[in-house]
C-alpha cells in the first residue's frame, strides 16, 4: 500500500480491502497486539473494508459470543469516507 501524495493510496482503486493483507501489519496482527492491553478497541478502517472478513475476525475474537462488534459507516455530503468498527463493551444508543 504506497501513498504518492498525488492519487492517495493504492486501496482507494479497491472494490473490496483485504484486511489480511494491509501493509505493514495484517488486522489479525493488529488485532492480537491492542487485545493485550484492552477489551475495548476501535479501528479506523477504508470504506471499501471486507465485511465478511471483519465478521470472521469478530467471531474468532469474540470472547462474549452474545455481542456484537459495532460498525459504523461515515459519510460526508453523501459520500462514503471510512468505517470505524468497536469491539468491546461500547455503549451506543
Amino acid at each position: 500500500m504506497a501513498y504518492d501524495g498525488v492519487t492517495g493510496p493504492e486501496y482507494k482503486a479497491d472494490e473490496i480491502f483485504s484486511l489480511s493483507d494491509m501493509a505493514p501489519y495484517g488486522i489479525n496482527k493488529l488485532y492480537a497486539e491492542y487485545a493485550a492491553y484492552t477489551r475495548d478497541i476501535v479501528l479506523f478502517l477504508p470504506r471499501t473494508s471486507d465485511l465478511n472478513e471483519l465478521a470472521r475476525i469478530a467471531k474468532k475474537h469474540n470472547q462474549d459470543p452474545t455481542k456484537k462488534v459495532q460498525v459504523t459507516h461515515y459519510c460526508m455530503r453523501g459520500a462514503s469516507k471510512a468505517l470505524c468498527v468497536f469491539f468491546g463493551d461500547f455503549e451506543f444508543t
